[in-house]
């Protein structure tokens, strides 16, 4: 019992931990596995995020707080982690099925955080970065995670790529026009989009800013280039020679001749009421005399304008009274009004070509980090493996120490109880001798 009372030695220790190293062994295995996955798979998802540091290049950007898209749209930054967003993205991509984006939004496990660099003592924004993180639980692995997070940052560029310009608006309004004067004025509006879609690329872009081709064999051609076209096709004058065709004094031209009576006879009283109505305006201008008597000092640009209108009126008048009067059908003037359109057309689907390869050419999503995404938080599985390890040793030397122990003990009490039955069993010497004496008296009763 001495060495009870004065402790145990690292090495008897040892020895007692050594005496159950396959109950140890397996002690150590299985804690070690359970907190692995206790911590990789339980803890981990609910600490780990993946994040990407990323910059937005979008056409006529100014680095402002909203980015309005040329069909109207208006895009801000954290439009990004909305609901409505992330749902587009999971839509289009059948491998985000599984991705929980509706719990993603509403939970906050999803955010972004902008970053500006300023400059100059007016702090002028001359870089703007985000940052994406989302929480690593809604995804299955990091391939998953990153291909996803890809997607939603380049939201804004597939928009301005897919979006519905609608940029031959006025081509269909001149097919669907009644009369010439009314479908060449539309097309002669349609060349004034085109023209002011080409100065506005310019504008941002410059004048020299070659257009490359989707066919690399063919050579790329200047915003300038395609600005010339259209000013060379309103030079040459075909749409104004259409329309002084189409009003001649002798035979002018309508599309059916019982326009007449369905439209141009209404147009004419229309068109007169306008006409009475301006030209009574214009001679109350003229005729306007101030409180003292005398004339009252008008600007010339105001009765101009409203001279220019009447004149204007009675001209419609003149030629609407024309078209009903001598107005005639003609397939030859038909004919090139539709080539006149087919023409005008062609400038137009040209500008959509164009307007979609510049924008996706100056369109692009850039990431700070080569791998795209990062892991931030919770612990690797290196490190859990090896804090599994650790833990499951140490808990394993304890078992093992209290099981050896508990037979130590259990050993020194079996040795007590042998020893103590060892030494009650012998008998004391005069106890023996009377045994004996009356075993001797019981044999010579039994003999007598």
């Amino acid at each position: 019992m001495e060495e009870e009372r004065n402790g145990r030695s690292l090495g008897d220790i040892l020895h007692m931990i050594l005496s159950q190293k396959w109950l140890a062994l397996a002690v150590a295995a299985v804690v070690a596995l359970v907190v692995t996955i206790a911590l990789y798979y339980g803890y981990n998802p609910t600490k780990k995020e993946y994040s990407v540091k990323f910059s937005l290049n979008l056409p006529g950007d100014n680095n402002g707080n909203v980015y309005e898209y040329p069909d109207g749209g208006k895009f801000y930054y954290t439009d990004l982690v909305l609901s409505e967003t992330l749902e587009t993205v999971k839509a289009a991509d059948g491998s985000f099925s599984g991705i929980d984006v509706a719990g993603m939004a509403a939970c906050g496990g999803i955010k972004i955080v902008r970053e500006r660099v300023t400059e100059g003592t007016d702090n002028k924004v001359v870089e703007t970065s985000y940052i994406l993180s989302v929480s690593s639980g809604y995804f299955t692995d990091a391939g998953q995670a990153k291909n996803f997070l890809m997607a939603v940052t380049n939201y804004p560029a597939n928009y301005l790529l897919k979006m519905n310009l609608n940029y031959d608006a006025y081509l269909g309004l001149a097919a669907r026009a009644e009369d010439y004067d009314t479908e060449i004025k539309y097309l002669e509006e349609q060349l004034d989009y085109v023209l002011k879609g080409y100065n506005t690329l310019i504008s941002s872009y410059g004048e020299s800013f070659v257009v490359p081709p989707k066919d690399t064999s063919a050579q790329g051609r200047t915003l300038n280039d395609y600005l010339l076209s259209i000013r060379e096709y309103k030079d040459r004058g075909v749409l104004e020679r259409l329309v002084a065709e189409a009003r001649n004094e002798t035979s002018p031209y309508i599309k059916s001749l019982e326009l007449k009576e369905s439209k141009y006879r209404f147009d004419l009283e229309r068109v007169k009421r306008e006409y009475l109505n301006a030209n009574n305006t214009l001679q109350t201008l003229l005729n306007a005399k101030g409180d003292g008597g005398g004339t009252v000092m008008l600007d010339a640009a105001v009765i101009k304008q409203q001279s220019d209108l009447v004149q204007s009126l009675d001209e419609q008048v003149q030629y609407i009274q024309n078209y009903i009067d001598k107005g005639t059908v003609s397939k030859e003037f038909d004919d090139k009004v539709k080539a006149a359109h087919a023409e005008v057309k062609e400038l137009a689907d040209l500008y959509s070509r164009v307007f979609e390869r510049v924008y996706s050419l100056s369109t692009s999503v850039k990431y700070a980090n080569a791998g795209v995404i990062t892991e931030n938080g919770g612990y690797s599985f290196v490190l859990i493996a090896v804090l599994g390890v650790i833990l499951g040793v140490a808990v394993a030397g304890l078992v093992a120490y209290i099981v050896a122990y508990s037979l130590e003990k259990k050993a020194e009490k079996v040795k007590v109880a042998a020893e103590t039955a060892a030494v009650g069993a012998e008998p004391e010497p005069a106890d023996a001798a009377k045994a004996e004496e009356v075993q001797e008296l019981k044999e010579d009763e039994e003999k007598r």
